[in-house]
């Protein structure tokens, strides 16, 4: 009998394990978004080589998606340009590896209020809006991945905190990499190249999280970001000009090291504040201005000479300037503005370059000369212990739906991806349920702007308390 009790206990033990960590296999013909609600927390999806016409949403904690390449053939998540996100997942501790994302109208693949996440060997093509976009997390990893065609950010950061992007290769996007109103965030060995702009450090106005600090950017070659800027008419990225190596746009505490920067048409490092941005809104809780920024020992090579193919694409970029937003800075100085290897803004503090003899330098007067203790040493990753990472809990549903959902596309004034929140308002005023019906199937209501993905996959409750948020925001 002893014997027996035992057998049952050991059977027990190994039954539960089973249970926690099982594996699934989706072949080619297969839906992977089955796998995904008959599994639970801690499994892993294999994915077979494949085309799959899916949008994928995870919403359970410690999942992992792993596609399976055979002879070189990639399992594809393929949204035919009529699907909106490959993947939204809203589950902690989530990893998506060895997937081929392409053809979609918002996003590749997105992460919500999730922390502990791994992006890393993905090919991201041609998905609207963003390619990688992990937004208001902590501890997340992007690394080793390919995204190109985006005409937003083919990586973008947004709202996160401790974050390490690595080993990644960006081209042909509007901006290969960006980092906006992010904390600890490393930018390191990546290759980003022919885009409109090569690596954004953005502090922008109206966002739940009000300023950008302790960037470093190293390691990366960064060059020939000349491409025409093709973001969403109105959106801000739209008004990134062609031929920039680097955009600091009122981020504090970033530092540039050891990177190779060169043939950007316009400038290699461009260091700027709010003014520069044509009807850029004011929050009183934002400080508009980049401060302690450093630039270290980099290598720059021709930037700020335009071929006459830049020409033509400043040109084309100012007139559509000019028409959406009026004259951006510089233009006074005539229709080309002087570029350069580093170009401020005449605002910032604490802003330095170590070796400018021999620089091509623009508006850095009030820049000094940075110490030699000023590098970023020897850290090799921003990431912290999971058990370190402080509990972060909101007791307001509606505002924590809207600042890991909503807020990537709507400030409150002025135009992002999607209307200002001011526009919403007056639009459904007393009416929340018109908010509701509206997320749940969006219909495209204006020209030129990419349409609304549909957000009912977050349910009646979440819906409803966003939309009430909405309705009271200030």
């Amino acid at each position: 009998m002893a014997i027996n009790k035992f057998s049952i206990i050991v059977a027990t033990f190994v039954f539960a394990e089973a249970v926690e960590a099982a594996e699934w296999r989706v072949a080619s013909g297969e839906k992977i978004q089955d796998a995904i609600t008959k599994s639970s927390p801690g499994d892993t999806i294999f994915i077979e080589p494949g085309i799959y016409h899916e949008n994928l949403v995870v919403d359970k904690a410690n999942l992992k998606l792993s596609g399976v390449v055979k002879t070189g053939q990639w399992p594809i998540l393929d949204g035919k340009g009529t699907l909106n996100d490959g993947i939204i997942a809203s589950g902690s501790g989530f990893t998506v590896e060895w997937l081929h994302i392409r053809n979609y109208k918002a996003n590749g693949v997105t992460t919500q209020a999730a922390d502990n996440v791994i992006m890393r060997h993905l090919i991201v093509e041609k998905t609207g809006i963003y390619g990688i976009y992990p937004t208001l997390g902590r501890n997340v990893v992007v690394e080793d991945n390919v995204t190109f065609g985006i005409a937003d950010a083919g990586i973008y950061i947004g709202m996160c905190q401790h974050t390490d992007v690595r080993r990644n290769e960006a081209y042909d996007n509007v901006a290969g990499i960006e980092a906006e109103n992010s904390h600890d965030v490393l930018i390191e060995n990546n290759y980003v190249y022919r885009n409109t702009s090569g690596i954004l450090a953005f502090t922008l106005p109206e966002l739940p999280k009000k300023s950008s600090g302790n960037i470093i950017i190293r390691n990366n070659l960064i060059a020939n970001n000349n491409i025409m800027n093709f973001g969403a008419k109105g959106s801000i990225v739209a008004s990134v000009p062609p031929g920039s190596g680097v955009i600091v746009l009122a981020a504090d505490d970033v530092v540039f090291e050891n990177n190779t920067i060169r043939d950007n048409s316009l400038a290699g490092i461009i260091v700027a504040h709010h003014g520069a941005i044509p009807h850029m809104a004011k929050d009183p809780e934002v400080e508009p201005n980049p401060d302690r920024v450093k630039i270290l020992n980099n290598l720059f090579v021709n930037n700020g000479r335009k071929s006459f193919s830049d020409l033509v694409i400043w040109g084309r970029y100012l007139v559509k300037q000019v028409i959406s937003t009026g004259i951006p800075e510089g233009a006074d100085e005539g229709v080309v503005p002087r570029g350069g290897d580093v170009v401020g803004t005449k605002a910032g503090t604490g802003l330095c370059i170590k070796n400018p003899d021999g620089l091509k330098l623009r508006d850095t007067e009030h820049f000094s000369k940075c110490d030699d203790g000023d590098a970023s040493g020897s850290m090799s990753t921003m990431l912290v212990a999971q058990d370190k990472l402080p509990e972060v809990k909101s007791d307001n549903l509606g505002e924590q739906t809207y600042a890991a959902i909503c807020a990537g596309c709507h400030a409150m004034n002025y135009q992002l991806i999607g209307p200002p929140v001011k526009e919403i308002q007056a639009k459904y005023k007393g009416n929340p349920e018109g908010i509701v019906n509206f997320a749940r199937a969006p219909v495209k209501v204006r020209s030129g702007f990419p349409q609304m993905p549909p957000q009912a996959y977050l349910g009646d409750e979440k819906l409803r308390a966003v939309a009430a948020h909405i309705l009271l925001k200030k």
